[in-house]
């Protein structure tokens, strides 16, 4: 809809505050990076960056020149007489990103542009796709389906299920104020940690752990809550000197270096939730061992189990749509 592909339904579309809702895809002053970087394989980098120019009627020397600028932007300048063949394909993102600099939009539209990377080299591209947009000062609207890449290139964040809009804001916010289960669940790596309760006289209660007086900025429509909780948040305690501790049986462990990631099943009770912990110990516990594990109530998350929306701390502005696609999920981590 913002390239002008398709109708847009109802609402306008601006650009530098003019409204471009029904202007032709061609006049939007808009340029494209895809995720198969579309590039035409008989033609020479040179000749790739600058075909929209010369469709455009460009004079040749003017386009050259303009060529040139944007490969000396993206370290291209040696690969200028080569075809899309004989580059890697990091190098044939860098192309397809040349190919739309040169036009020099009001806009430029990304729509999964690491997709086909190995992990090294989408890394690479990442920070080099960040510090590019940051240099040229052009607005730019990145689809992807990988939250790492959300968070540490996006100024602004629009979370999207089947469609519909969940939640905007900062990485951050979206990060410590996820509006329901569905951002919460999409939001972070390893993945938060859900966990059934019940919310009685102000007290949270999971199986014997309570945490008292825990304040929720709205009311749930009954007592039955999910508690969210970051595995950075969660730690491994006595059992006997920690009264409010809850039981993990260890499935698997990850060493990285830094850190050190513990999985389980939280089996306590009526619980029978996946967890994750994250830790800098370097004493792995082995496969099957019984933990314990606490958090600070004043780092849980807590949603309506009816709705899946967020009832405690700062709740985002709802969306029309953040409760029915939050209610479709909760099925907690069984």
């Amino acid at each position: 809809m913002l390239a002008g592909l398709e109708p847009v339904d109802g609402g306008a579309i601006l650009i530098d505050g003019e409204d471009v809702t029904e202007v032709d895809p061609q006049n939007r002053d808009i340029a494209m990076v895809f995720q198969n970087y579309a590039l035409y394989p008989h033609m020479t980098v040179a000749q790739n960056m600058s075909f929209a120019l010369k469709i455009a009627k460009v004079p040749k020397l003017e386009r050259m020149e303009m060529v040139r600028d944007a490969a000396r932007l993206l370290d291209l300048e040696q690969f200028l007489d080569r075809k899309p063949g004989q580059l890697s394909g990091g190098q044939r993102q860098r192309v397809a990103m040349g190919r739309a600099i040169v036009r020099s939009p009001k806009v430029f539209l990304m729509d999964e542009p690491l997709s086909n990377l190995d992990a090294k080299l989408r890394v690479q591209t990442r920070t080099q796709i960040s510090e590019l947009t940051e240099k040229l000062g052009v607005t730019t609207v990145y689809v992807t389906h990988d939250q790492v890449e959300a968070m540490t290139m996006g100024d602004r964040v629009c979370v999207l299920k089947d469609g519909k809009i969940q939640q905007v804001g900062t990485p951050i916010e979206i990060y410590d104020s996820p509006a329901n289960l569905f951002v919460a669940g999409f939001i972070g790596s390893p993945a938060i940690n859900f966990v059934a309760a019940e919310y009685v006289d102000g007290d949270l209660r999971v199986d014997d752990a309570v945490f008292t007086r825990v304040e929720l900025t709205k009311a749930p429509e009954g007592s039955k809550v999910v508690l969210g909780i970051r595995p950075e948040h969660v730690h491994i305690v006595d059992g006997s000197q920690s009264a409010n501790s809850l039981p993990l049986v260890v499935d698997v462990t990850e060493l990285l270096g830094s850190d050190t990631f513990i999985y389980g099943r939280m089996n306590g009770g009526q619980t029978r939730s996946k967890f994750a912990v994250r830790t800098d110990t370097r004493e792995l516990p082995a496969l099957g061992d019984t933990l314990q594990v606490a958090f600070d109530p004043a780092k849980l998350h807590v949603f309506d189990a009816s709705t899946g929306l967020r009832l405690n701390g700062h709740i985002p502005d709802e969306t029309p749509h953040s409760a029915l696609a939050a209610a479709e999920i909760l099925q907690i981590n069984q």
